[in-house]
């Protein structure tokens, strides 16, 4: 097997922030291709197989883009850091290179685009709508970090903007008016009064969040504002699907907003289970295994009808941040894992 290592290296060396996946993506395609693989580029993704439409594949999925920001690089017999060290060229670089060992299983790689902004800009969704019959599998992996842990499932995503209504009026005569922004408080107490649920769905349990990340509001100085906003952001366990998530939070809030005040669901995406069924080889040569605190693109393979859990190279606490590194060993030992699995 080629080193993983080595193409995470490469891989690091090349930007690929969100839009600007052109250059990394033709390297990965050029390295799949040398490794023996057929390869297709459909909806901006690059989808590789050794086989021609088996139902019996494992897909091997990894985004090619990172968030904006450049670190500084570096490469060491230990460790390599930069962007997207962790998340997630270290993980794609681990696809390449199993895929590319000539597996005696049917195996497709898709690294796609658009991963870290929004749905619509994601490759694998485009992809999905493009050319369904290229994701058919029995069973698929998506190496975003893990830590070498099999997550299983993600949490879904409720995005919620509320436009609270007040009266405008003069500060020296209060009064008079209503003021909006006083009104967040109520909104707060609400929300801090929602259970934060904690189910156990198989092996695992999920945990909830619920978090205002946006608040803005006010005229000026000498007035009593009369409407403010608050955005809100629900990542729900995959128990519910966005519909029944939305109606949760929004019936709980329904005691503390009026009829002016408005709610926009800005939006609302399904997370998914996965079933250990189908991974026991996989998880004997694992860490262990916990709940996907947070969403991936395992809802879009499952929602492909492809069952599918996370597992990769990685601390997922450092995704994102400006201290992304992921050490050498790790990815030698996901590379290593998948590769008797699929072999098992």
């Amino acid at each position: 097997m080629r080193d993983p290592a080595e193409l995470a290296a490469v891989y690091l060396a090349i930007d690929s922030p969100t839009g600007e996946e052109a250059e990394l993506r033709a390297r990965v395609a050029r390295d799949l291709g040398d490794g023996g693989l057929t390869v297709l580029e459909v909806a901006g993704c690059i989808v590789a197989r050794n086989h021609d439409g088996d139902p019996a594949a494992t897909v091997l999925a990894g985004h090619l883009d990172t968030v904006p920001g450049s670190l500084p690089r570096s490469v060491g017999e230990l460790e390599l850091r930069g962007r997207g060290a962790v998340d997630m060229k270290g993980g794609l670089a681990v696809a390449v290179a199993v895929a590319s060992s000539a597996p005696r299983v049917p195996v497709t790689v898709v690294a796609y685009p658009g991963e870290e902004g929004p749905l619509a800009g994601n490759g694998l969704w485009h992809l999905r709508a493009a050319a369904p019959a290229l994701l058919g599998a029995r069973r698929g992996v998506l190496l975003e970090p893990t830590g070498g842990f099999v997550e299983l499932g993600c949490q879904g995503v409720l995005k919620v903007r509320l436009r609270l209504a007040g009266v405008r009026a003069h500060v020296a005569r209060p009064w008079m008016g209503t003021n909006a922004i006083a009104r967040l408080g109520s909104v707060l107490a609400a929300l801090e009064s929602l259970e934060r649920r904690e189910p156990a769905l198989g092996p695992v349990r999920y945990r909830e969040a619920i978090e205002v990340v946006g608040v803005r509001g006010g005229v000026a100085w000498n007035v009593v504002p009369d409407a403010a906003e608050l955005d809100v952001v629900y990542r729900f366990a995959p128990d519910l699907d966005a519909q029944a998530a939305t109606s949760r939070l929004l019936d709980h809030l329904d005691r503390v907003l009026g009829t002016e005040d408005h709610v926009e669901v800005i939006e609302a995406v399904d997370g998914a289970e996965s079933q250990v069924a189908g991974f026991e080889g996989l998880l004997q040569g694992a860490f262990g295994v916990r709940a996907k605190l947070g969403w991936t693109d395992v809802a879009q393979l499952v929602a492909a009808g492809v069952p599918a859990v996370n597992f990769g190279p990685g601390d997922p606490e450092l995704a994102h941040s400006d201290d992304e590194v992921v050490e050498v060993a790790e990815l030698r030992f996901v590379a290593q894992a998948l590769w008797r699995w699929l072999h098992g």
